[in-house]
């Protein structure tokens, strides 16, 4: 991304991360924006599988990761990941998967927050972890 931005609107985060190339090309969509808090979601097509037929652990982690940026990034701040835990739990069904980023915890130089990655039918798949270094509020 480069450069930070006080994203308070949905029609502001899209603006802004239009400009991600990786994001776009994935396909994750911005569907809710709010102070601290996100929701990404993933239409699934045949490039998002894996040989054995689930959703490449990639393809989450980049949902988890977009949403995770773009909850961050809509505060009075620019955020960079210091570090991400990945819990995956259980395979996605139906044709799209979602990403809720919500913010646990912040301090002067760090944020935690939580991505949660539900399947089409609200099955609990993946579940990140992610700590964010804020570089200038």
């Amino acid at each position: 991304m480069g450069r930070g931005v006080f994203v308070e609107t949905l029609q502001k985060a899209k603006q802004f991360f239009s400009e991600d190339k990786f994001q776009k090309l994935v396909g994750v969509e911005i569907e809710q924006v709010q102070n601290g808090y996100s929701v990404c979601v993933l239409n699934l097509n045949q490039n998002h599988f894996n040989a054995d037929g689930l959703v490449q652990g990639g393809v989450l982690f980049t949902l988890a990761d977009s949403a995770f940026a773009i909850a961050a990034n809509s505060t009075d701040c620019f955020v960079v990941t210091l570090s991400t835990s990945m819990q995956y739990m259980t395979k996605a069904t139906g044709n799209f998967i979602k990403a809720t980023a919500t913010l646990v915890n912040t301090s002067k130089h760090v944020c935690f927050y939580r991505v949660e990655i539900v399947d089409e039918v609200g099955a609990l798949v993946a579940v990140a972890n992610m700590t964010g270094y804020i570089k200038k509020r």
